[in-house]
């Protein structure tokens, strides 16, 4: 809700919108002879669920980025100054631009989030910014085919096996492999949405060597079998 007043009589968004409609990107004017304020507004849409994909499943329901001494915080005033414009100009190009502006804007929010988490807690995106453990969730984002192990990923580091286990387990909240079979079944998931790929080509891509070990673990994961998955992701999605 956005007011200039408690008492002022409120409005629903929806029937502004519909009482002065813009075609493409919605420029609504407001109220009455008061002080301007822009608000500059827009979503993300991330397929699958959100508590099974690490990023959004770490992040809390709200970011609020805070002022600083009573000024917009300067990373956060530039991109919106750029996005702003892009939409008022409105040219070739401009909603390619504004993808990209936004997906600067979420990046910084995230970065700002983990700047002021506690360190001495565990926490998915704490663990990214630590140099061992965030070259072995590099290695496990880029490389979900290859066939690690503790000891393997200890390796690349390097770091000892036992010491690396106790680290990534403390930052991460589980264990190496553990953690590695969840993200293969959310790039597994991934695919069987967004590819016609087959389900061997894809088992293969995210390191199980045979179709029924991987529909196997992509059943305990999932709860339903991989082509059932797509067919039911198919029918969501209108394909």
């Amino acid at each position: 809700m956005i007011c200039d007043d408690p008492a002022s009589p409120i409005v629903e968004l929806k029937e502004v919108i519909a009482a002065k409609p813009d075609p493409g990107y919605k420029r609504i004017a407001f109220g009455g002879d008061g002080s301007l304020t822009q608000l500059v507004s827009g979503t993300f849409k991330f397929r699958g669920d959100r508590y099974r994909n690490p990023l959004l499943s770490a992040l809390p329901p709200l970011i609020h980025i805070k002022n600083e001494a009573g000024r917009l915080v300067p990373w956060l005033e530039t991109t919106l100054q750029f996005i702003a414009a892009e939409i008022a100009i409105n040219q070739l190009g401009c909603q390619c631009v504004l993808s990209r502006l936004a997906d600067v804007l979420l990046i910084q929010a995230v970065r700002a989030y983990i700047a002021e988490l506690p360190v001495d807690r565990g926490y998915w995106l704490r663990a990214l910014t630590d140099i061992e453990i965030g070259i072995a969730l590099s290695l496990m984002h880029h490389y979900p085919n290859r066939s690690w192990t503790v000891a393997s990923l200890a390796e690349q580091i390097p770091m000892s096996r036992s010491a690396f286990a106790e680290r990534f387990t403390r930052l991460v909240g589980q264990p190496p492999m553990q953690y590695l079979t969840s993200w293969r079944m959310v790039k597994a998931a991934n695919l069987l949405q967004d590819s016609q790929e087959g389900i061997r080509d894809i088992a293969d891509q995210v390191g199980y060597a045979s179709e029924v070990a991987f529909s196997k673990a992509f059943k305990r994961w999932a709860g339903i079998a991989p082509g059932l998955y797509r067919r039911k992701s198919c029918l969501t999605t209108g394909v």
